[in-house]
């Protein structure tokens, strides 16, 4: 089918079928998407006026903005419950304190969902999740129990043993610090031989 000239389409409108009509009729034959290219040539639509015409022809909405914001709520429930149920593994429990401006900190809270490095091997350094318990924020010159998650703790295997302490750092500023109190993703941990 060549959409620039629909004769049979354009007899279905001449003889008074709808846009509608028109767009079903397409479909059956072509599917939707050549479907919407002949509706909006044989009755001169722009692309959203064609798709309007879809969805009206499916019984759907009246309107693309009606479509929408019928979809709004099942996205809006579909968002929270991927939100609830992300999988999220900490790797390790620990005080993790934020250094005052005093002690060389940047003198900024952070806020649970804090990705700063970690000097956990040598000189490198690794990224990680912070979740605080019980609190949103950690203040500079404050200490709160917490989680971090490692972005890579398989490189990590056999560093952590409780009470370790590692830098909080922004690059290569330290600012903070993290007492390890519990280990939960157990290749972490060092074993004595």
């Amino acid at each position: 089918m060549n959409p620039e000239d629909p004769p049979e389409f354009r007899a279905l409108r001449a003889s008074g079928a709808t846009p509608e009509r028109v767009f079903l009729a397409a479909e059956t034959r072509y599917g939707s998407m050549m479907a919407i290219r002949v509706v909006r040539e044989v009755f001169g639509l722009s692309l959203t006026g064609a798709k309007e015409v879809m969805i009206r022809a499916h019984g759907v909405a009246d309107s693309l903005n009606e479509h929408q914001q019928n979809l709004l709520p099942a996205l809006e429930q579909a968002l929270d419950l991927a939100t609830r149920h992300r999988m999220y593994t900490p790797d390790v429990e620990a005080e993790i304190s934020l250094l005052s401006p005093e002690q060389g900190g940047n003198g900024r809270p952070v806020f649970s969902g804090y990705r700063p490095q970690h000097k956990v091997r040598g000189n490198s350094l690794m990224s990680g999740k912070h979740v605080y318990i019980g609190c949103e924020s950690l203040l500079p010159g404050q200490t709160v129990r917490g989680y971090i998650e490692f972005i890579s703790p398989e490189r990590l295997v056999g560093c952590l043993w409780v009470g370790r302490e590692i830098d909080v750092q922004e690059g290569g500023r330290v600012v903070g610090r993290a007492r390890i109190t519990n280990i939960l993703n157990k290749v972490l941990e060092k074993y004595d031989a």
